[in-house]
């Protein structure tokens, strides 16, 4: 969800005078291409990006362009704009969410009412969305070629074919859910989707794999310790050729495609280094051709020594390990000392962590530090970048204020 507030702040920024900004040299070391957004937009126009999406070497933006949203479709490889297309919803003032499949652009304002665009005639068609139970404020949709997910609910994720109005929904407890639990898989499949969001009892998470005609094909249960509750970290679900690999804030653990059986688990029910932590834990997940790279970041108040930093007392570390997707077999694992939160990305072979003070960069096949690099306070705007993913390759995207896309 998008809100103005966070647009305003934007806003202010881009009445600016244009100016160019550029990528530290440390860091063009490990990109080979870029895409000029602001060029494509127009320089002279003042505009708002509030939303980044990449897609199948796409990149799909929501712009506040002369107080009126658009959204703007540029191909990657010819680096040319393919539609740009405005909302006919007036709530879109306000928010909206949206993704691209093929040729049609699905978006919403003010749900349940979602608008699916075709890119290449612009016919619009609105569909009054219902749920086969209860209500939900989702934020976030997808699609894939038969069906639309709508995720980041309290109310449990949903999901619907594309020729359908009626929404099914995945909830079994009545207790509301944190939004950061109600995800599907990624990238979103054809034929075979994992979604989760439901919940047994308080400390039981439901995962179900859904199929293309809207049945559930197996269901898998993870139990996570009454002391880490929903409101604790993040869940996210990889999907590969074979398996489904999941993450949750106490454990990863694979799935086979072929009937949910459990292929591995690494849990930290009984590890160390959370003896010592605050309530504070956020997990991702990432793919890397056939594995996953696993990056927690946790905050400590004991007082230990993060020699990466030269620093003593509490602090964040963010802790590195490399799996196998279907073995678990575990190629490396590491941790870095750092000041405060942090971005990370994948180029080139590098692992890229930005805190407030320093550039990391991490062999991806040691998880070894290499170097780092301090960030230059009077060049502070070449530093103010974050990852986008491709959604469907796992292809990570450095994206330079929402002026530039680096790869």
């Amino acid at each position: 969800m998008k809100h103005y507030f966070f647009c305003a702040v934007l806003y202010a920024s881009f009445s600016c005078e244009w100016q160019k900004i550029s990528l530290p040299t440390q860091l063009k070391v490990y990109l080979h291409d870029s895409l000029n957004i602001q060029e494509i937009i127009g320089q002279k126009t003042y505009y708002v990006v509030l939303d980044v999406k990449v897609k199948n070497n796409k990149v799909f933006l929501i712009i506040s362009k002369s107080g009126s949203l658009e959204f703007i479709g540029i191909d990657l490889l010819t680096k040319k704009e393919l539609f740009a297309i405005t909302p006919v919803d007036n709530y879109c003032q306000l928010y909206t969410n949206f993704d691209v499949c093929g040729d049609t652009l699905s978006y919403f304002c003010s749900f349940p009412d979602v608008y699916k665009v075709h890119i290449k005639t612009g016919s619009v068609v609105k569909k009054s969305l219902k749920y086969n139970n209860g209500v939900g404020m989702p934020t976030t949709i997808a699609c894939s070629k038969n069906q639309m997910f709508f995720y980041h609910d309290v109310y449990g994720i949903s999901f619907c074919k594309i020729v359908d109005r009626e929404l099914k929904r995945l909830r079994v407890h009545s207790d509301l859910i944190s939004s950061e639990w109600s995800v599907p898989s990624f990238p979103i499949n054809d034929t075979l989707n994992l979604l989760s969001g439901a919940t047994t009892d308080h400390n039981t998470m439901k995962l179900s794999a859904i199929n293309h005609f809207n049945e559930i094909k197996w269901t898998h249960s993870i139990r996570y310790p009454a002391k880490s509750p929903p409101e604790n970290g993040t869940v996210g679900i990889l999907s590969y050729n074979n398996t489904f690999v999941v993450k949750y804030p106490n454990g990863i653990e694979s799935l086979s495609k072929k009937d949910g059986k459990q292929l591995w688990v690494y849990s930290s029910n009984n590890s160390l280094e959370f003896e010592d932590m605050i309530h504070y834990e956020k997990k991702n997940v990432f793919r890397y051709k056939d594995k996953v790279l696993e990056c927690r970041l946790v905050y400590y108040h004991q007082q230990e020594q993060f020699a990466d930093i030269g620093k003593t007392g509490g602090g964040y570390k963010i802790i590195l390990k490399m799996y196998h997707n279907e073995t678990g077999k575990e190629y490396w694992n590491s941790s870095l000392g750092v000041l405060t939160y942090h971005i990370l990305g994948i180029f080139k072979d590098i692992i890229v962590v930005k805190d407030d003070d320093y550039l990391y960069f991490l062999s991806i096949k040691t998880g070894k530090l290499v170097s780092k690099s301090k960030i230059q306070k009077q060049n502070e705007k070449s530093y103010n970048f974050d990852v986008v993913i491709d959604e469907t390759t796992g292809k990570h995207y450095l994206n330079l204020g929402n002026k530039m896309l680096y790869w």
